[in-house]
Order: structure tokens, then sequence, then C-alpha cells
């Protein structure tokens, strides 16, 4: 990549590119470049160009729309709002599902941060995984919150 200044740290874009790669394997049934091509505008070559950690082309707005669409779930919209310090929540699910899930995902970030608490391992791929799961629980319960906030406009 670039050696220009960024705003961004250098593990952030890395991160990206990491979404991205992770999202061409979910988003199609061989996970190929070659096969998601077929569902955008670019050629294989440049999809796995955004994937590419090496490369210093990052995948276009509109792309990433089409990758999240393909996955089924919203990887790029997710690492990008991560990075501004935000959070995506799916709003597909009914109420009941969305509030289960957002009490599933409340749990795995207790015992992510009770097991930094016991064991004292406070280190890098530690932090990082209990700050994953942290996010998705606050991820669902903006969920939960979006559908209560309809019910409670009335409407549905």
């Amino acid at each position: 990549m670039s050696d220009r200044a960024r705003l961004l740290s250098p593990a952030a874009y890395g991160a990206l590119k990491g979404a991205t790669a992770a999202a061409i394997q979910i988003a199609t049934p061989s996970g190929s470049a070659e096969a998601f091509a077929q569902l955008t505008r670019v050629e294989p070559r440049q999809v796995r160009k955004y994937a590419d950690h090496n490369d210093p082309t990052f995948i276009a707005l509109d792309v990433a729309a089409d990758l999240d669409c393909a996955a089924g779930k919203p990887i790029m919209a997710r690492a990008l709002a991560q990075l501004a310090g935000g959070a995506v929540f799916t709003i597909n699910a009914d109420a009941e599902a969305r509030a289960l899930s957002s009490l599933k995902e409340a749990g795995e970030a207790v015992t992510a941060l009770a097991g930094l608490a016991s064991s004292g391992a406070w280190g890098l791929e530690q932090a990082k995984a209990a700050r994953a799961e942290i996010r998705e629980a606050i991820a669902a319960f903006a969920g939960v919150d979006a559908a209560l906030t309809k019910r409670i406009e009335g409407e549905s």
C-alpha cells in the first residue's frame, strides 16, 4: 500500500482488505472472485485486487454493496462502520428473533469479558476478540431498539 499519509492506521486499511476477502468467500458458493465478478460490474482480476493486502486498490462503494447483498449480510458495511466508530445491525428479522439474538450476543460479550478478567490476559488478540463480541452485542441491541421504536411509533 502507499507510503502517503492516511487518516487511518495501516491495520484499519488491512481490516478493510480482510473484510473484503471474507465477504468474497461468503458471497458465492465457490467463494471465488470469478463467481462474484459475474454479479457486479468489475472483472475477476479487479475483485482479487480488492482483497489483496499488497495492492493499494480498495473496493468501490457500489461493488461493496453488491458484495454485502451477495453475501447476505453486511460484512463490508460493518467493517466501514467500525472504522467510523459506528455499528450496523440488520433489520429484516422479526422483533422476537432480534431480541433473542441480542441476548445471545450479550451473553457472548459477557463471557469474553469475564475470560479477560479471570485470566488477566489482556493481550492484543484477546482484546480484539472481546471487542468484536461487544460490537456484535451493541449492534444486536441497536436492532432491538429500532424494532421497539417502530412498534412504539405504530409502524408495525
